[in-house]
């Protein structure tokens, strides 16, 4: 196998060049030009045509020729086979998966060895194109890049012998019974901070991670200065995408598109775990140095170099100390790329942010001692870098301690939340039920109970004390959660003591002297606590059904009731509160308002959580007078569709969140 290398500055130097004699079945031609507007490649593309050989190239956004960087050139690699064949093809279906898929059926047969493919670099899909190969053929190897333009993000292209594409892949098979092929790929970019997830993208298009924008999260982490330049400064801070067996896959920010998403070199899918990583020079070099002993030991006869072009971004000029050395392992050219498309361990991966390196052999592979290369060249060790490992080392390990901690949080607040859970059940057990009760008073009815979180402090009680006596008590204790439902248990055991009571004639079934009860019983459970904040808001509602009479007392609690016969709404209340604490509970009266009702009215209750909802354009709360309107808009509606249009008012109107715990009752006569 014998290989020649060529760089030329110019493309006067290209067509001055006589090319040797080339065989076109057992040649491999790569063609790397740095020269990418569309008139240079077609006239770059007539010089090669008019030489009669077969070959693939593409565009670049740098060359790489015997170790070194290049701009604004145009490097040939001639690879002459003594026992392969090789094949060259262009490729483009309806999508770039299924452009994978008849490169696998077309190309890969048992002899095939490797697959060198370089595919459009803006529009192309790589991601979805090796995997489209891999569906078929996950044991076939591939190796190659997405074309680049120097990173103008406008325009790239592939070629080969038949003609210049702005879309689709050109690829080369070689089949040979004999040639060994290795693959290896260099990250050595280094992961910090914590590990995040994709919570929405669209294949190569991220909108957000961890629910958060992209650029607010490049913000939010590394600062304004970075958001400001965002996405071009996301190149020296990729993300690294966490694949299988731990394998870190790099994905590189390219462009904003109008929508608010972003293109990544290569696909993210929503739940997959990503971390930032920055770039380490003395880290990138000194591996560079520990992966020669390895690549010199196999002896190549032919090294080809598929690049990132974020390296080059970020090491600008140190890039030849990673490329320089490679010249110890064989006569090597390449190019840098918008996605490295890669092969090990029959997986198949579009990279980013990587160094990837194909090594080919016609004679085998064979151990050679490492007394070519001279170690001395390499870099040492530097403080830098011990200091810059040091810090990443102490920033992941506490990321790990706080992970671990989060973890421990997690499950606490599961066991908690799951307890809460279950005491919902029992707070929900004491509520009433829709029941035959409350239809024997009323001929239509609704109620809802939904607390701000899991459990809440409103509560409600419906209690037949005769048989045209009813009490309906709607109580809003201090606070909500875990305290105002521990709290509405002992309302509950007060209000069955205050109905044995009622019933065995020790005080009237009247509302003041009900809620009166409340509060010298709430008092007395109380009094020798150091609580001075216990108490509640409640309205009591009694009807007599022979009678047709409504008797009413509520603390900041209003009683709306609508009159079917001249369509008018009345609102009853009291403004006092009950409060546990250093009052006099024996001395406090209520006031209690008598209204006569006929068929048809309705009677609507609620707690403060309604109508002191903030909300609206103003941020302010719900309102009685809103509530009015409400009522008078939707009052020829039966109940049960007037309750769901009050819901709907009301998500409307909070605008996703709930500042207190809300009981509503309707109850028609």
């Amino acid at each position: 196998m014998q290989v020649i290398n060529k760089q030329f500055k110019t493309i006067n130097e290209l067509r001055e060049y006589r090319f040797p004699p080339l065989s076109l079945s057992n040649t491999l031609i790569q063609v790397w030009t740095g020269y990418y507007s569309e008139s240079e490649v077609i006239e770059i593309y007539e010089i090669l045509t008019s030489q009669n050989f077969h070959f693939i190239g593409t565009t670049t956004a740098g060359e790489i020729f015997q170790g070194k960087y290049s701009v604004k050139s145009i490097v040939i690699s001639i690879s002459i086979f003594e026992n392969s064949r090789v094949n060259i093809s262009h490729f483009i279906e309806r999508n770039d998966y299924q452009t994978g898929i008849k490169v696998a059926k077309t190309m890969a047969t048992d002899l095939t060895k490797i697959l060198i493919l370089f595919g459009e670099g803006l529009r192309t899909n790589g991601d979805d194109l090796v995997q489209g190969i891999a569906s078929v053929n996950s044991n076939i190897v591939i190796a190659g890049g997405m074309a680049g333009d120097y990173g103008d993000m406008k325009k790239t292209f592939v070629f080969d012998h038949n003609g210049i594409y702005d879309r689709g892949v050109v690829v080369a098979s070689i089949n040979s019974e004999v040639l060994q092929v290795f693959t290896d790929y260099q990250l050595n970019w280094q992961p910090i901070g914590k590990v995040m997830t994709v919570t929405k993208a669209n294949k190569n298009i991220l909108y957000e991670i961890d629910n958060m924008n992209v650029k607010d999260l490049y913000r939010k982490y590394l600062g304004e200065k970075i958001a400001d330049l965002f996405p071009i400064s996301a190149i020296e801070f990729p993300l690294v995408k966490i694949g299988e067996q731990g394998m870190l896959l790099g994905r590189d920010i390219l462009m904003a598109l109008d929508d608010g998403g972003f293109i990544t070199a290569g696909n993210l899918e929503v739940g997959d775990k990503v971390r930032f990583s920055f770039g380490n020079v003395d880290l990138i070099v000194n591996q560079t140095k520990e992966n020669l002993e390895k690549y010199i030991s196999l002896r190549p006869e032919a090294l080809y170099i598929y690049s990132c072009v974020s390296r080059r971004w970020f090491l600008q000029d140190d890039i030849n100390i990673e490329l320089t050395p490679l010249n110890n392992i064989a006569d090597n050219s390449g190019f840098f790329t918008y996605g490295e498309i890669f092969h090990k361990n029959n997986q198949n991966m579009l990279l980013n942010v990587t160094m990837t390196l194909v090594g080919l052999s016609e004679k085998g592979f064979r151990d050679k001692h490492l007394t070519d290369f001279d170690k001395s060249k390499s870099l040492d060790i530097t403080k830098r870098f011990l200091v810059l490992e040091a810090l990443t080392h102490l920033s992941n390990e506490v990321i790990r301690e706080l992970e671990e901690s989060k973890k421990q949080i997690e499950e606490t607040h599961d066991l908690i939340q799951d307890s809460i859970k279950y005491a919902s059940i029992i707070q929900q057990a004491i509520l009433p039920k829709e029941s035959k009760l409350i239809k024997k008073f009323f001929s239509n009815y609704f109620l809802f109970w939904q607390p701000r979180d899991i459990v809440g402090g409103d509560v409600y009680f419906i209690e037949r004390i005769s048989k045209d006596e009813v009490v309906i008590i709607l109580i809003d204790c201090t606070g909500h959660g875990i305290p105002g439902a521990l709290l509405t248990m002992l309302m509950k055991a007060i209000e069955k003591q205050i109905i044995i009571d009622i019933l065995h004639q020790k005080i009237p079934p009247s509302p003041a002297s009900i809620l009166k009860s409340f509060n010298q019983q709430l008092h007395s459970y109380t009094r020798n606590q150091l609580i001075n904040q216990i108490g509640f808001d409640g309205g009591v509602l009694y009807f007599n059904q022979a009678t047709n009479i409504v008797k009413y007392t509520g603390i900041k609690t209003p009683l709306f009731c609508f009159k079917k016969a001249n369509n008018i709404l009345e609102v009853f209340q009291d403004s006092r509160y009950i409060r546990i604490g250093n009052n006099h509970t024996n001395g406090i009266s209520y006031g209690e308002t008598i209204v006569h009702v006929q068929k048809g009215d309705i009677l609507y209750l609620t707690t403060d959580g309604f109508l002191e909802q903030n909300g609206g354009k103003k941020d302010i709360p719900f309102g009685k007078r809103r509530f009015r309107h409400m009522v008078e808009k939707y009052s020829s509606l039966p109940l049960e569709k007037q309750k769901e249009k009050f819901l709907e008012e009301f998500d409307n109107w909070k605008r996703g969140f709930q500042t207190d715990d809300i009981a509503l009752i309707g109850l028609q006569i």
